[in-house]
């Protein structure tokens, strides 16, 4: 090979790559995710992402939804999966998957024999409760709940992640209310209902700056709805559970 066509090859390899970057086929993207989207929905999502987006260099970072707004605003990450709770306007949102309540129960709880459950049916239990300061949404939410059944929780116990929730229901602590990803981990001594009068679903969303909505965003933010609109993964029924 020639000098010359050596440096025409690597000219055209130049527009390749040019031209693969600007349909966002190739590049680099910086995810934030929150904890619960590990479990299935963003594995999900990253496979269907990389069918169509393979030459794109992935970096993944586990991040609160406060940690995420302040890295997707001052661009330290390109996208976010994240709870949409009170997000700065510059931030734009896709809601792409809902997700709702459930009781989480001992499975010699008195109500787990119920195909579904009230929440008053749970007034004497001691609870396990996700801390206002690390899960705020959820901690409101299952307050709020708890109210509208008219009591207050007696909570013994305070958990971050889902999967330490629903171990500790299993070691016989007390009661939750988790979102239905809980229902996933098939612990033998842990039996999930429905809640007859549980409050709206919690949301999962995809977020990006408005002002940096890149070829490669857009493939994600593509991605993401469409595994949203087909769920995280096959679901589980969340009726009751059990191994």
């Amino acid at each position: 090979m020639t000098e010359a066509e050596a440096l025409l090859r690597q000219f055209q390899h130049a527009i390749s790559d040019t031209n693969s970057a600007a349909r966002g086929t190739l590049g680099r993207l910086v995810l934030g995710f929150i904890h619960s989207t590990s479990y299935e929905l963003l594995p999900s999502i990253l496979s269907r992402f990389r069918e169509t987006s393979p030459g794109v260099e992935l970096e993944l970072r586990e991040m609160t939804i406060q940690e995420q707004q302040r890295a997707l605003l001052d661009g330290s990450i390109d996208v976010g999966l994240l709870r949409p709770l009170r997000l700065p306007s510059d931030i734009a949102v896709s809601i792409i998957y809902r997700e709702p309540f459930l009781a989480v129960l001992p499975s010699d709880h008195p109500a787990a024999a119920r195909s579904s459950v009230p929440l008053q049916a749970l007034s004497d239990s001691p609870f396990i409760l996700f801390p206002a300061a690390t899960s705020p949404l959820f901690n409101e939410r299952i307050l709020e709940m708890c109210r509208r059944a008219g009591f207050t929780p007696q909570v013994v116990q305070e958990a971050t992640q889902i999967h330490t929730v629903v171990g500790l229901v299993g070691a016989g602590i007390g009661v939750a209310i988790a979102p239905a990803t809980a229902a996933r981990f098939r612990i033998p001594t842990v039996t999930c209902l429905p809640i007859e009068d549980a409050l709206q679903p919690v949301e999962v969303a995809v977020a990006w700056h408005r002002k940096r909505r890149t070829a490669v965003v857009e493939r994600f933010v593509a991605a993401a709805r469409r595994q949203g609109d087909s769920g995280p993964a096959p679901r589980v029924s969340p009726r009751r559970l059990r191994d």
